[in-house]
């Protein structure tokens, strides 16, 4: 039995069962080991007891079997060479497959901010209407994600990542605003960091957010959501209609079993809680008390939200959810406590946390007020 193994559950019905065991699939773009690559395929079904497909072709299907080794031009990783290795589609209840897959590529390759790693969630049970809950609740709660990320995930062009980056246009629906924000009298700071201040507020808050939400709540499909450039400007998650899946596509490159794992258990109870319960309120940062004031009383609700929305309606807890929330707590409380201002970005997003009621000490630690 592996640490994740999810089998020890009381059933209350194969419909319950089935929002539990719904399938998820990953793409893990690395840095292969040149040496390596003509002996993959024998190594890798030694070593992991999976079967895989190795290719070099670029952007290809995924086999329902096997996994798939691909070329993938986007990676660059000095002296290796890039690759993408997708898996087939596995239940959730069997998330330890992975952990012998991680620790070879562990072996034969290497990550760098060049790589992403994308996770797809089985949604084939959601109607349209309720697949677009999940991209709502995403965007409402995408200040607190994107804290999940190091700073190549988040925030788009210009910071991070151009194509996997949280929404990297929205800034664009204020542009003038931020291309005209003015120094800060508050604090001494020069300008390009007042104007980077001004596109993250931009960025986050409710006005530009919730101008998004209405373009997603006319989309009366994948089509004409993707028209009105969802993918492109708003967030990172996106409805793959050929798969019936949604995919999440913000995680940074890793070889660690642990950090994707407890993505993808948090990423099961998001698309089961705000999937099938109902539709989240739009985004209010103004309310002094409210979910969207204070940052760390954010990531609490975030939390304490989804697991009771799971609960209430799925009718059950996916087993480790506690340990991925401590989890990924903890990556937001390390990424936040190591903003030591040694950047523009990272000036101006102090001084965003700061007035969410993140207090930041000399060396760039920090304590919630």
């Amino acid at each position: 039995m592996g640490m994740f193994n999810l089998n020890n559950i009381t059933k209350k019905g194969a419909w319950k069962m089935k929002k539990l065991d719904r399938t998820f699939g990953v793409e893990i773009e690395f840095g292969l080991n040149r040496d390596t690559y003509g002996n993959f395929k024998d190594e890798f079904e030694m070593r992991t007891g999976e079967k895989v497909n190795v290719t070099s072709a670029y952007n290809t299907s995924v086999s329902n079997t096997h996994w798939t080794l691909a070329t993938d031009s986007s990676v660059s990783v000095d002296g290796y060479i890039g690759r993408e290795l997708k898996s087939p589609p596995i239940k959730l209840s069997e998330i330890d497959r992975l952990k012998k897959v991680y620790e070879f590529l562990n072996e034969v390759g290497k990550v760098n901010r060049t790589c992403g790693q994308h996770v797809h969630i089985d949604a084939n049970d959601l109607t349209f209407k309720q697949q677009k809950k999940v991209l709502i609740a995403y965007l409402v709660n995408e200040d607190v994600i994107d804290m999940m990320h190091p700073i190549s995930r988040r925030f788009g062009r210009g910071v991070g990542s151009q194509y996997c980056g949280s929404g990297h246009g929205r800034h664009e629906v204020t542009r003038d605003e931020s291309r005209n924000a003015p120094v800060n009298p508050s604090v001494n700071y020069p300008t390009d960091v007042s104007v980077q201040f001004m596109r993250l507020q931009n960025h986050y808050k409710s006005v530009v957010i919730n101008e998004c939400i209405k373009k997603i709540k006319k989309a009366r499909s994948v089509r004409r959501l993707q028209a009105n450039g969802f993918a492109e400007k708003y967030s990172n998650v996106q409805i793959v209609e050929r798969f019936g899946t949604m995919e999440f596509r913000q995680h940074a490159g890793t070889l660690e079993f642990n950090k994707i794992a407890n993505w993808i258990i948090f990423l099961n109870n998001f698309v089961i809680g705000y999937g099938f319960g109902p539709a989240i309120a739009m985004k209010d940062e103004t309310r002094d008390n409210g979910r969207d004031r204070l940052f760390f009383r954010k990531v609490s609700q975030l939390q304490k939200s989804t697991k009771a929305r799971v609960k209430k309606y799925g009718g059950f807890d996916i087993p480790n959810s506690d340990r991925s929330y401590e989890f990924l707590n903890s990556r937001i409380s390390h990424f936040v406590r190591n903003l030591t201002g040694n950047s523009t970005y990272e000036k101006a997003l102090r001084m965003v946390l700061e007035q969410r009621g993140v207090t930041f000490r000399l060396g760039g630690t920090n304590e919630s007020r």
